[in-house]
C-alpha cells in the first residue's frame, strides 16, 4: 500500500481507516468506497458461482451477495435500469437449488457452452 499511486483527482486516505484517529471520510472517499464495496460483492458473486461445487451456504452467501450487489447499484446510480440478466441472476440461486446442485457444476458448463466441440 506504501508504494500505491493515486491519480491526482483521488484525494489520498486516512493512514489509519477504521480508527478515531484516522478521522471521517469525504464525500469523494465515501463514493469510491461504496463503489469498491459494489464491485467486491459482484466478484464474490462469480466466486461463489465458479466453484467446483455447490452447497447450501454457498446459494445462501450467492443470494445475499447478489441482492447486495443490486442494492449498492442503485445506491451509487439512483434511476438506473435493471438489466434482463441482472433481473435473472436474481434467480439463480433459487435454479441452483433445484437444477446446478444436482448435475450442472461448472465443468458440466463448460461442456454445454462447448457443445460445438461434441461429435
Amino acid at each position: 500500500m506504501v508504494d500505491l499511486s493515486l491519480p491526482s483527482w483521488v484525494s489520498k486516505g486516512s493512514a489509519y481507516p477504521g480508527q478515531a484517529k484516522g478521522g471521517k471520510l469525504h464525500a469523494d472517499q465515501c463514493h469510491w468506497a461504496k463503489m469498491l464495496e459494489n464491485f467486491l460483492y459482484l466478484v464474490s458473486v462469480v466466486k461463489v458461482m465458479s466453484r467446483r461445487t455447490i452447497m447450501e451456504q454457498d446459494i445462501l452467501l450467492y443470494e445475499d451477495h447478489m441482492q447486495r450487489y443490486l442494492q449498492t447499484l442503485w445506491d451509487l446510480y439512483p434511476g438506473i435500469e435493471l438489466a434482463p440478466y441482472q433481473h435473472i441472476a436474481l434467480h439463480f440461486g433459487q435454479m441452483e437449488k433445484t437444477m446446478f446442485q444436482k448435475f450442472c457444476m461448472l465443468q458440466n458448463l463448460c461442456v454445454l457452452f462447448n457443445e460445438h466441440l461434441l461429435p
